[in-house]
C-alpha cells in the first residue's frame, strides 16, 4: 500500500524544482571559495567548546548539521545544526534529556541525518534505560522507535506480527522527501534465527515529524534478488547503502551464503517497481578488462535522483598496486595508480574509506590519497577539478593539512550547489567547511 510521506505545500514546489533539474541539461558546476561554518574551540552547550568534528551532512536547502566532540565533561557529543553558509547552533548532547522519557539521558549518538525539513533523524544510546531498551531510532527530541519495540504495535509495517527492532546500525534520510533508509537487526518470528540484518525504509508522516510507517525492504534469511541465494548479512557500514535524495532507489550490499568466491554483492532498487538489479558481483567482470571484482567487503556507495549512481570497491588481488577503483554508471572513474591531470605527476595511492557523492547534474564529489615528488597529500575533487588539497590550500589564514577521507567526512546537497566536508587546519585545528557551487 502507499506510505505516508510528508505532507507539506512546499513538497509540491520542490516536486516541480527537482523534475526542472533533472529534465535541464547537465551543466558543469563551478566551485567557489572554501568558508569555515564551525572552527574547533567554538562555544558550545554550558561552557564547552569544539574539540573534533565525527560527522557532517547537508540536506536539500543547504542546512547543515555536523557530531562534534566537546571538552564539557557531561557534554562530550554535542550535535550542531546551521542555515546555508550561516554559524551553527549546538540543540543536542549527550547528557539531554528526551520528550517523554523521565530518567532517561542521552548516552551516545551513532549515527545522524538532517532530512528535507532540516529536522535531524539520529540513532543513538541511552543512559538510565534497562539493558534490553537502551538503544533507538530519534526524530529531533522524541523517540520513533526503541530496542525491543513490536514494531506493528507503533506504526504501519509490512514486517510480521511482534517483529522487534534489536539495533539501530545507520539512518539515512532522503534529503529531497519524507522517507529515511534504517539498517540494523530484528528479530522475525518468522524466521528461524534470534536475529536478523535488514534494511528498511521509514515514512515521515506530517510536519510535526511523525513516524508513519515502517517496511522492510531485504533482510538477512531472504532469497536474494535475480540470484537465488540466502542473504547471510545487509551490510551495515554507513558506506555500504545510499537512498537517493527523492527516495525513489536505492543502493545495498550483502554477503550471501554459500561459496566465498562469489558471495559479495551490491544491488540498485527502485523503489516504485520493486525491480533489484546488480550493479557488482564478487568474482564477476569489472570495468578493468581482464580483472574481476574482489570481495566487495570494503566498499562505499552512492545513488542519485536521476539513478546515476557510485561505486568504490576493490578488484581482484592479482595485482595490489591499483586494485581501488571508483565506478560512476558502471564505468571507471578513477584508479589506484591513475595520475590525473589536475595533480600530475602524483598519482593516486588510495581512495579513502568513504563513498564518491554523486549529484542530480551528474557531478561526483571525490575523495583521494595522493603521492608524488612533493611527498603525500589528500585532495577532494569535483569530477576532474581539485576542490581542495593538504599541503596546498588555505582556509581562513591555516593551510590545510588533513582530509579523513570517511563516510562521514563529505556530504553533498541534493541541489548541487553546496559541499560540507570536515577537514584539519594547520596547528591540528578541526574544522566543517562549505564549498558553494555554481553552473
Amino acid at each position: 500500500m502507499p506510505r505516508p510521506q510528508r505532507s507539506v505545500p512546499a513538497l509540491a514546489a520542490l516536486a516541480l524544482a527537482t523534475a526542472s533539474l533533472v529534465a535541464a541539461p547537465l551543466a558543469a558546476q563551478t566551485p567557489g571559495p572554501v568558508q569555515p561554518l564551525l572552527i574547533e574551540g567554538a562555544p558550545l552547550v554550558d561552557g564547552g567548546s569544539v574539540t573534533g568534528v565525527t560527522w557532517v551532512d547537508v540536506n536539500y536547502f543547504g542546512d547543515w548539521g555536523a557530531a562534534v566532540t566537546s571538552d564539557h565533561p557531561a557534554h562530550p557529543e554535542v550535535l550542531v545544526r546551521g542555515p546555508g553558509t550561516g554559524p551553527g547552533a549546538a540543540w543536542l548532547a549527550v547528557g539531554s534529556t528526551l520528550q517523554g522519557m523521565p530518567g532517561v539521558t542521552i548516552a551516545g549518538f551513532d549515527a545522524f541525518s538532517v532530512e528535507l525539513l532540516t529536522g535531524t533523524i539520529w540513532t543513538g544510546r541511552l543512559a538510565g534505560a534497562t539493558p534490553d531498551a537502551d538503544e533507538g531510532l530519534f526524530f529531533e527530541k522524541k523517540v520513533w522507535l526503541r530496542e525491543g519495540q513490536p514494531i506493528g504495535d507503533f506504526v504501519l509495517s509490512n514486517m510480521p506480527p511482534f517483529t522487534r527492532w534489536l539495533s539501530f546500525d545507520d539512518v539515512q534520510a532522503s534529503t529531497a522527501n519524507g522517507v529515511a533508509m534504517v539498517r540494523g537487526r530484528i528479530d522475525d518470528p518468522t524466521f528461524g534465527g534470534p536475529s536478523e540484518s535488514v534494511l528498511a525504509l521509514g515514512y515521515i508522516l506530517g510536519a510535526p515529524g511523525l513516524l508513519g510507517a515502517m517496511d522492510r525492504v531485504v533482510s538477512q534469511g531472504e532469497l536474494a534478488p535475480t540470484i537465488g541465494r540466502r542473504i547471510e548479512s545487509v551490510r551495515s557500514a554507513r558506506a555500504a547503502a545510499a537512498i537517493s535524495p527523492d527516495a525513489a532507489r536505492l543502493v545495498w550490499a550483502a554477503d550471501l551464503a554459500g561459496d566465498p568466491a562469489d558471495d559479495g554483492v551490491v544491488y540498485r532498487t527502485v523503489q516504485a517497481s520493486g525491480v533489484h538489479l546488480v550493479l557488482a558481483r564478487e568474482g564477476d567482470d569489472s570495468p578493468v578488462p581482464g580483472r574481476s571484482w574482489g570481495p566487495l567487503e570494503d566498499i562505499a556507495v552512492d545513488i542519485a535522483s536521476t539513478g546515476q549512481w557510485t561505486l568504490r570497491a576493490a578488484l581482484d588481488g592479482s595485482d595490489p598496486s591499483n586494485d581501488a577503483v571508483l565506478v560512476k554508471n558502471g564505468q571507471l572513474l578513477a584508479r589506484e595508480g591513475d595520475s590525473p591531470p589536475a595533480v600530475a605527476p602524483d598519482v593516486v595511492v588510495g581512495l579513502g574509506r568513504g563513498p564518491a557523492l554523486v549529484g542530480d547534474t551528474g557531478v561526483v564529489v571525490w575523495y583521494a590519497r595522493l603521492d608524488g615528488p612533493g611527498g603525500p597529500s589528500e585532495a577532494l575533487f569535483l569530477d576532474d577539478q581539485v576542490l581542495v588539497r593538504t599541503g596546498v590550500t588555505t582556509i581562513a589564514g591555516r593551510r590545510l593539512v588533513d582530509l579523513p577521507g570517511e563516510a562521514d567526512a563529505i556530504s553533498l546537497s541534493p541541489l548541487d550547489d553546496a559541499i560540507v566536508f570536515r577537514g584539519t587546519l594547520a596547528g591540528g585545528v578541526e574544522g566543517v567547511f562549505r564549498i558553494g557551487l555554481a553552473p
